[in-house]
């Protein structure tokens, strides 16, 4: 069954107004969302910040500034790549990681009070949602950076928690 893009516009607007107040309710000041993406990147493991640059659709002089801010925060650090010594890689420190770690707890506690407000069809209707919805999301990361055949396996769900801005490309 085909579908005009017209019927999609209100779950895209809802989809684009519940990404927006996520991510910015208990953002610290000092922390950009361009931050919170380059230490969610970090989360799948150490990179170079050309690669974060690129991930984050930025220059590579503003990736170091950033990198330089987050560094002097405590939460990323830089390292030698063992395979390159002439490399420099950037990997999250543990505060970086308990900073992802307690936003995504402070986010999903924030969620789930605010379905416990609802109706029980509409908190139900969400959660049979949930599946379609970790599809939609894998579908779009997956053709929106770079995979234009889109390849993801039709069967896979992501189930896992994950940070601002990405599914599983941090």
């Amino acid at each position: 069954m085909h579908q005009d893009q017209d019927d999609w516009a209100p779950l895209t607007a809802a989809l684009d107004r519940f990404t927006r107040v996520s991510l910015r309710a208990g953002m610290p000041q000092s922390l950009s969302l361009s931050g919170l993406g380059v230490l969610g990147r970090l989360r799948g493991g150490p990179c170079r910040i050309t690669d974060l640059a690129e991930y984050e659709h930025i220059s590579q002089p503003a990736a170091t500034t950033l990198v330089n801010r987050l560094e002097r925060q405590g939460l990323l650090a830089r390292g030698s790549d063992p395979e390159d010594g002439r490399v420099v890689l950037v990997r999250l420190t543990e505060a970086g990681a308990e900073l992802l770690a307690r936003r995504a707890a402070e986010r999903s506690h924030r969620v789930s009070s605010l379905i416990a407000r609802m109706s029980p069809a509409d908190a139900e209707a969400l959660r049979q949602a949930m599946p379609a919805l970790s599809r939609l999301a894998e579908l779009y990361e997956a053709t929106a950076f770079g995979d234009a055949a889109g390849s993801v396996d039709s069967g896979s769900v992501a189930g896992s928690e994950t940070e601002p801005g990405r599914s599983q490309h941090p």
